[in-house]
């Protein structure tokens, strides 16, 4: 039996519109500065708490490949790890 949702893309695609919606979510509801949006953004870049602030942008999707891998639904769950890539790659360059 082919199970629903069970798709690459059906991983890729909320894999890596999760952390950003959540970024833009949540840095809009606390950051309350002088700076714009883009300008605390480049300020904060290469400080320790971007990172964990990366790390915490990234929890939905540990919690939707925790999902996907308990439905057995193994390309959704590496589409969302392929997904995971450019945060993690930016999580590292941020060092």
């Amino acid at each position: 039996m082919k199970q629903k949702f069970n798709h690459f893309l059906w991983g890729f695609i909320p894999g890596f519109l999760f952390p950003v919606l959540l970024f833009l979510v949540t840095w809009g509801s606390i950051y309350k500065g002088e700076f714009t949006f883009w300008d605390s953004v480049v300020r904060m870049y290469g400080t320790h708490l971007m990172q964990q602030y990366i790390l915490f942008c990234m929890l939905p999707n540990l919690l939707y490949i925790f999902f996907a891998y308990k439905t057995d639904r193994w390309k959704t769950a590496s589409g969302v790890i392929v997904a995971l890539v450019p945060y993690l790659s930016l999580l590292f360059m941020n060092i």
